[in-house]
């Protein structure tokens, strides 16, 4: 993709204008961002309506704190290239452009929980980064939160844990005027290595409902602002993906304390790496449902070899588009789901449907998945 990007300040912010290169004819901002969960997940919020994707991003890498909203579009008048509106702000040097277009490249019960943590972890950001400027104006006589003021951080959760429950908190988030996304609600960021390093366990425990991942979420906060996990290093690979580079990077994020061959296979996917398919109990159920493979947790890589590994070195690409297509007609066109009924798209809601209208077999429906996107890579 060509990264030769255009600025321009507007009324409405700061324009960067991200050219798709060869991808234009073919791109689809909606099937792209909404192809995958991570489009459900805070601080991401799709608007179907505009067809547009707005989340807070951090303009500098060495800034931790200060957040700005960024809205994501492809607009009709603009067909070759991307538009991405940054609020807050009148301009940005080329390394804030650099550090957002980087930013951009990715793009059962469990989840559900998953939803609700990045959740309860981005309205804790919003906390960490604005609190209010006293305990007198937290709540008037009637419990209703009176005033809000931005301020840094001035109490220590490490010595002073609070506890906030839901009405409070959301009123708390609901009075903010931070980060805002432009249509009247405030979304906080995932939190930075910064703000997770200073808080106390058990606090992030209760407050995000993070069980014993608080512990491992803090280590690892704490690894980064030491240096001992450089997170610089892990980004750069990602504009340079190579294999041969796949064991080195296999053997760095599996040294961190909770990453576990699953995560690390996650991780390395989301940057770029797409040979390896991260198999769990969901992959198992979609082998059965959809190729009759009885796989288990030991037999599931040998199934996943013999039905994806002509796709090399993409096979992740071939057995997403497939899951996914399945999943949409199971649950219908993800990305015009209410933001309330996220939590729905599960394995657990998967059960096949009554066949109606046409008799073709799932098989059939699988060859056709194959046979479009080996025409697309081939293109």
């Amino acid at each position: 993709m060509n990264r030769e990007d255009k600025t321009a300040a507007t009324h409405g912010g700061v324009l960067v204008e991200l050219p798709l290169g060869d991808a234009a004819p073919n791109f689809n901002l909606e099937k792209s961002v909404c192809s995958h969960g991570l489009f459900m997940m805070a601080p991401n919020h799709w608007d179907p309506h505009s067809k547009t994707l707005k989340r807070p991003l951090r303009p500098c890498l060495d800034d931790d704190e200060t957040s700005l909203m960024v809205h994501i579009s492809h607009p009709p008048h603009s067909i070759h290239a991307l538009h991405l509106r940054v609020f807050g702000t009148h301009a940005l040097s080329p390394q804030q452009q650099q550090s957002l277009l980087l930013d951009n490249v990715y793009v059962a019960s469990v989840w559900s929980r998953t939803l609700s943590m990045a959740q309860a972890l981005c309205e804790l950001q919003a906390e960490l980064q604005h609190p209010l400027s006293s305990a007198s104006n937290v709540m008037d006589e009637n419990g209703t939160i009176s005033s809000c003021q931005k301020l840094k951080l001035t109490i220590s959760f490490q010595k002073h844990p609070q506890e906030k429950n839901q009405r409070e908190s959301l009123e708390f988030v609901n009075c903010l005027r931070g980060t805002e996304d432009y249509s009247g609600s405030t979304i906080g960021n995932f939190p930075s290595p910064r703000d997770l390093a200073r808080l106390d366990e058990k606090f992030l425990e209760r407050r995000c409902n993070l069980g014993y991942r608080a512990r491992r979420v803090i280590n690892f906060a704490r690894q980064v602002i030491e240096g001992r996990v450089q997170l610089k290093e892990l980004e750069f690979v990602c504009g340079t993906v190579s294999l041969s580079d796949y064991d080195k990077l296999t053997e760095k994020l599996r040294m961190i304390d909770g990453i576990g061959p699953y995560t690390c296979a996650n991780v390395l996917m989301c940057m770029g790496y797409y040979h390896v398919i991260p198999a769990d109990s969901e992959t198992i159920r979609h082998l059965k449902q959809v190729h009759a493979k009885s796989s288990t947790i030991r037999t599931v890589q040998e199934d996943i070899e013999n039905i994806y590994g002509k796709y090399a070195p993409f096979q992740f690409l071939a057995y997403w588009s497939e899951m996914w297509q399945f999943y949409e007609e199971r649950f219908g066109n993800l990305s015009v789901v209410p933001h309330s009924s996220y939590k729905l798209i599960t394995a657990a809601n998967m059960r096949p449907k009554k066949e109606r209208g046409s008799k073709r077999t799932k098989l059939s429906v699988v060859k056709d998945m194959q046979d479009g996107f080996t025409k697309r890579m081939q293109a």
